[in-house]
């Protein structure tokens, strides 16, 4: 599943808040009621809250005041949010009896993601020109891979990864353009962020 989903862990996890947050927002209708003309000055010191977690648990017992007035759980709107980092999305599973799943994605990026995902991206690359050439399974190739100045380093793992999955032997890696682009080249790219990788298959 993991390769499927092209991400590098899968785990079960119960504690959502290793992942999520809150954010107090303000229900209008209940504190313009309550606040009037002071609602400006109250919405301000809500704005003003650090540490909404221990800010909502004083609410709830009943030991919030702003600018003079005491706030109450209806006063509030309580809006999970995913801590910087993560990506998550929460849906319903079940016909009897229904069951809340979060799907959280950890989404920091460190040297060796950026490498894997890398390789990743030349090898789709070079299977489809295989493909195209209607190259047998087990063909070998021969290989040149220009990666530019500035471009997530490839770690060695990773380029043997890539030389095994493509059957490239010999397999050559260069840092920098080629000297020829031209369209009679041989030599072709392809788009990684940025960065443009080229490569040749012969």
């Amino acid at each position: 599943m993991s390769e499927e989903l092209n991400v590098e862990k899968i785990s079960t996890e119960k504690d959502l808040d290793r992942f999520q947050k809150i954010e107090l927002q303000p229900n209008h209708k209940a504190l313009g009621k309550k606040c009037r003309a002071d609602l400006p000055n109250v919405l301000y010191a809500l704005d003003e809250i650090e540490d909404a977690e221990i800010a909502w648990d004083d609410i709830r017992e009943g030991r919030m005041v702003l600018a003079g007035y005491l706030i109450e759980v209806g006063d509030i709107k309580v809006r999970r949010v995913e801590r910087i980092g993560y990506a998550a999305q929460t849906f319903e599973v079940g016909k009897e009896v229904k069951v809340d799943i979060s799907l959280v994605l950890d989404m920091s990026l460190d040297s060796a993601l950026l490498s894997k995902g890398l390789a990743r991206d030349i090898i789709r690359r070079i299977q489809q020109r295989r493909k195209d050439r209607d190259l047998d399974i087990e063909a070998a190739i021969n290989l040149d891979v220009w990666l530019p100045l500035g471009c997530p380093e490839l770690a060695e793992v990773d380029w043997a990864w890539v030389k095994a999955e493509t059957r490239a032997d010999p397999a050559t890696l260069h840092s920098g353009e080629p000297d020829d682009t031209s369209e009679d080249s041989e030599v072709e790219s392809f788009t990684v962020d940025t960065d443009t990788i080229y490569f040749r298959v012969k």
